[in-house]
């Protein structure tokens, strides 16, 4: 948004980061499922899955050069798995540290694809994850740091609070 006086393109210019709006609009949309309808009927809650994923691209390009895949290769690498969530009964496994060395880091699973749809980055599992809610039965291909494929099974549940 441009603040001008003649109505042209100069002026003070206002910008807003958008990751901190799309933070607070799920924060909102959330809520906004707890709350109760005209009809008094309960929205079903978003689901949860359980998982966080590697974000940061400088951590993301270590990781996959450890693989020895290319950035561009599909899949998001997950980095921890919530105790009690629907991912670890499903045994998804994050990143792990080695206890006898230090700084040696054992790779877990990479997201491939959620119910049959390819993962590319974490924006496509963020929005494919944003219109499941909970009840919901997905798919989850995921690929080991041998290369080694598999589909797990998960129904997704209400996220904790």
């Amino acid at each position: 948004m441009i603040l001008s006086t003649s109505g042209s393109n100069a002026g003070i210019g206002f910008a807003i980061p958008i990751d901190a709006v799309r933070e607070k609009s799920d924060v909102i949309i959330d809520k906004d499922r707890l709350t109760i309808s005209s009809s008094m009927k309960r929205r079903p809650s978003r689901g949860w899955l359980g998982i966080e994923i590697v974000v940061d691209n400088a951590v993301d390009k270590v990781l996959r050069q450890k693989l020895q895949c290319t950035i561009k290769d599909s899949g998001i690498l997950v980095l921890q798995v919530k105790p009690d969530s629907p991912a670890q009964q499903a045994g998804i496994l994050g990143l792990t540290f080695s206890s006898g060395n230090m700084g040696v880091v054992d790779i877990g699973d990479r997201i491939i694809a959620v119910a049959g749809r390819t993962i590319e980055n974490r924006r496509d599992l963020e929005n494919d994850l944003k219109s499941r809610v909970e009840g919901e039965k997905l798919s989850i291909t995921l690929e080991n740091a041998q290369g080694d494929r598999r589909v797990v099974y998960i129904m997704l549940q209400r996220k904790p609070l």
